[in-house]
């Protein structure tokens, strides 16, 4: 029996973890039906997340023009397309990036060490309960604390 250092066996639970999310896309499954069933978002999820972007800019231009008379009225697409954005681009950057807590909670783990809200710019570690700021800027937040903090395939 080989002896894996911490660091290996992630490596190859992510590797294993991200190829069944392939395998399901391959299939022909929603990328919600793969994060639901526990698997983390990859960069073949993209094209379908930019799809529903485009459903959701839709469906909340035309809330808008039903409600304009109103003064105060809800519209919840343009929360979900700024947080489909932000995930959006937290996928370029090729993270191991699973939801973190119930999926409607805007809450996603990054690395399993940190937690980002996708509709602030707040972050905080996996165990703590201190909440951070970050930049709007994604590159600067993920550059100086995720990949700065543990070496890993992605800035090796």
């Amino acid at each position: 029996m080989t002896d894996l250092t911490q660091a290996e066996k992630l490596k190859v639970q992510r590797e294993r973890l991200t190829g069944w999310a392939k395998d399901m896309i391959d299939e022909g499954c929603s990328y919600q039906y793969i994060v639901r069933e526990g698997l983390p978002f990859i960069k073949e999820m993209l094209p379908e997340i930019e799809e529903d972007i485009r459903d959701y800019q839709k469906e909340a231009e035309r809330v808008d023009k039903n409600n304009y008379h109103k003064d105060y009225y809800s519209n919840t697409n343009w929360k979900k397309i700024k947080r489909l954005k932000k995930l959006k681009e937290l996928i370029s950057f090729d993270l191991y990036i699973k939801p973190h807590g119930h999926l409607n909670f805007g809450l996603v783990e990054i690395n399993r060490k940190y937690i980002v809200s996708l509709i602030d710019n707040n972050w905080r570690t996996v165990y703590k309960n201190k909440w951070y700021k970050h930049k709007k800027d994604l590159s600067d937040f993920v550059n100086n604390y995720i990949l700065k903090d543990s070496p890993n395939e992605i800035n090796t």
